[in-house]
């Protein structure tokens, strides 16, 4: 068991959300004029690394890095925002380690 998500709609803009049990990926959420929010909180202290991935397209997904430097990498309860100036960039959540408790999560526009 991976996750359940779903888009929703807040003033006319649409967030992807939903909770992990175990390891896996959101969906993709396209970047709308480069930029997104992350926001990353538990349920029963649950103990999780996540990562924030992004695409160019093909289904290939990189961690955000600069000069060698991981960013966007939680194991804390965290709310940041992402920005990316080319255009169609797609990121997404990959928990690569959950254990005991849920992760719930929202990216934002």
């Amino acid at each position: 068991m991976a996750n359940a998500q779903d888009w929703v709609t807040t003033d006319g803009l649409k967030a992807l959300e939903g909770t992990f049990d175990g390891v896996g990926q959101s969906l993709d959420f396209p970047l709308i004029d480069g930029w997104a929010n992350v926001t990353l909180w538990t349920a029963n202290n649950a103990v999780f690394d996540a990562q924030l991935e992004k695409t160019f397209g093909g289904g290939v997904y990189h961690p955000i890095k600069i000069a060698g430097t991981q960013l966007y990498r939680w194991t804390a309860p965290a709310a940041e925002r992402f920005s990316d100036p080319e255009t169609g960039v797609r990121v997404r959540l990959n928990v690569t380690a959950l254990s005991s408790g849920t992760l719930k999560w929202r990216i934002s526009r």
